[in-house]
């Protein structure tokens, strides 16, 4: 009896602890259907993500379309250039900031397109000459028609370039549906919704652990675009200093680095900060060494973080006034010159230059354009057809001097102006210049003009500098050494005799030494009018001396060391006391080489002569 008791209370026990069970398991069971409902939403969720990205991507390309539609490279563009295909270049380029962080599209080709035109031919195998010739505008069609127009591919860089978004954010505008769940403020990331646990099939699988959901949360911020870095100049340079200067399109921090060699990057560098927060940037770099190149980059950094380094840039500190050459005797070793041909069928010519490809230019005053010399001195162009104001015509052209790509910038007296030509003679653009007379070119790329004032351009024509006449009176011409010194011969006050050509020197006519920016280091006294001056690579000072007919050598000091006297034929207009009518009356003066080049107006021809010592 007591076995069947046990048993019983055994067998009701186990009843019990089953039948809890099952309620306890029925309480724990999911409500399938809230699954199923939420998972929907995920996948819903999930879908309008992939479908707003795949609207992006296809906008991205439409943009990219658009760009190749303006961007057909067709010419062969080079530093100096201007245009619309110039501009249509700088335009694609600035997609790229690694290749062209300025971002600048002005139409004219300089130094900072071609230095970004250098870096898309390194990263592109090609041979960095900063020239868009067939193989750089091959790789330009490829990237705008082929990598971006025609394919899937959009180039490297392109989707988050700043110009690029601005249009793919119209784009989208345009075709982004509005059914939309929830909305996620800009600038985050979205929440994602929790997942419940998901229990086994049976048959003894394992159920799926519930996920948590995850909150939406802010990204450290919207602004991803770096600072446009702009008017980069080196200015106020002296033997051991120089000012870096930069404007940004907001305000950010200002660092310099630079050092002696190049490339800057990968080389030991100095750095150099100044203000945290500015659009207008001033660093100054002090302890410099005399006579050096400098190469070196500006970097500006917004309130974010985000960071804009310029291309590499580079500056000369002056020398010394003493020449660089350590032997004194060298400065002031005496010269000796001979004939060794002459330019005939001139009209009155003034200033003479030779071209980087050895090319003789002349200015042909009267007859009021450029006459172009091969090395044997034959007539091979002439620039300007007749006299007038229109692009390409001249009215008493007075000087000459070439950028780095041999293109002619000309004073073009009457018409005050600047005119550049290309080294094929083709017209390119002109600058307006209140000097107009005396022009020269230092190793930056400035070029100094002087006359009734003294101005800086750039080699696009704008105006960087106008230099207080100081000490000079009337510097009618101008030379530059390889150290940029400046050099300003000048004609004194304004005393005249009749006729009104005749000019009398008094105390003011002189040859004064400068720095780039225009500070006095020497001033040497004439008791003559002085025309063109020129610098040789020893430093002696030749100067033109118009009233006796003579050509006259200086050291660096401006202490005498020789003159020669020109030949002359005859003066038809002349009557002027102060001409010496037994001589030449020199005016244009150019030293190249071991040459001397010396117009001699009133006789109508260009002489040419070796120089020895």
């Amino acid at each position: 009896m007591k076995q069947k008791t046990c048993l019983f209370v055994s067998a009701f026990v186990l009843i019990i602890i089953l039948s809890f069970s099952a309620f306890a398991a029925r309480a724990e069971e999911p409500n399938l259907d809230l699954i199923v409902q939420q998972l929907q939403l995920k996948i819903k969720d999930l879908q309008q993500q992939i479908t707003t990205l795949q609207q992006q991507l296809e906008s991205a390309k439409t943009a990219a379309a658009r760009i190749s539609e303006i961007s057909k490279f067709t010419k062969t563009l080079q530093r100096g250039m201007t245009g619309d295909e110039v501009k249509e270049l700088q335009e694609f380029l600035k997609q790229f900031p690694e290749i062209y962080p300025e971002g600048l599209v002005t139409g004219y080709f300089g130094s900072l397109t071609e230095a970004a035109v250098k870096r898309l031919q390194e990263q592109n195998g090609i041979e960095t000459v900063g020239v868009v010739g067939p193989k750089t505008r091959a790789k330009l069609n490829e990237l705008v028609s082929g990598g971006a127009g025609n394919s899937d591919v959009v180039p490297p860089g392109l989707l988050i370039a700043p110009g690029l978004q601005n249009i793919i954010s119209t784009t989208t505008q345009a075709t982004t549906t509005t059914a939309t769940a929830t909305t996620t403020p800009s600038g985050t990331i979205p929440a994602t919704p929790a997942i419940p646990a998901i229990p086994s099939g049976g048959g003894g699988g394992s159920a799926t652990p519930a996920t948590p959901a995850i909150p939406a949360t802010p990204t450290s911020s919207s602004d991803t675009t770096p600072p446009i870095i702009s008017n980069i100049q080196a200015t106020n340079i002296t033997e051991t200093s120089a000012a870096i200067i930069w404007t940004t399109d907001e305000a950010a921090s200002s660092e310099v680095i630079y050092t002696i060699s190049s490339p800057v990057a990968g080389t030991t560098t100095s750095k150099v900060s100044g203000a945290n927060s500015a659009t207008n940037h001033t660093v100054n770099l002090s302890n410099l060494i005399y006579s050096q190149i400098y190469y070196y980059v500006v970097v500006s950094k917004d309130a974010v973080g985000n960071a804009a380094t310029s291309s590499e840039q580079s500056f000369t500190t002056i020398s010394p006034i003493t020449s660089p050459n350590s032997n004194p005797s060298n400065n002031r070793s005496i010269p000796s010159i001979a004939v060794i041909g002459q330019i005939t069928g001139l009209n009155h010519p003034a200033g003479i230059a030779v071209n980087p490809l050895g090319k003789i230019y002349v200015a042909d005053y009267h007859n009021d354009n450029i006459k172009v010399y091969d090395s044997d001195l034959n007539l091979i162009q002439t620039l300007g057809s007749a006299r007038g104001s229109t692009p390409g015509q001249f009215s008493e052209p007075w000087d000459i001097a070439f950028d780095s790509l041999g293109n002619a910038y000309i004073t073009d007296t009457n018409n005050r102006r600047v005119q550049v030509f290309s080294p094929e003679g083709i017209y390119l653009r002109e600058f307006p210049s209140s000097a107009y007379q005396g022009i020269s070119v230092n190793s930056d790329g400035l070029f100094y003009v002087s006359g009734r004032a003294i101005e800086v351009f750039n080699s696009a024509g704008q105006k960087i500098a106008d230099l207080a006449l100081g000490q000079n009176y009337y510097p009618r011409n101008i030379a530059i050494d390889a150290s940029n010194r400046v050099y300003f011969s000048n004609w004194g006050n304004e005393s005249v005799g009749p006729p009104s050509y005749q000019r009398v020197y008094d105390d003011n006519s002189s040859i004064t030494i400068q720095t780039p920016q225009g500070e006095l280091i020497n001033k040497i006294a004439l008791d003559y009018v002085p025309y063109f001056i020129d610098v040789d690579d020893k430093f002696r000072i030749w100067v033109a001396d118009h009233t006796n007919g003579k050509i006259k050598v200086y050291d660096s000091k401006g202490v005498y060391i020789t003159e020669f006297d020109l030949p002359f034929s005859a003066c038809n207009i002349c009557g002027s006391s102060f001409l010496n009518l037994n001589t030449g009356n020199p005016v244009g003066l150019e030293i190249h080489g071991n040459k001397l080049y010396a117009s001699v107006m009133y006789d109508n021809l260009v002489r040419v002569y070796s120089i020895s010592n």
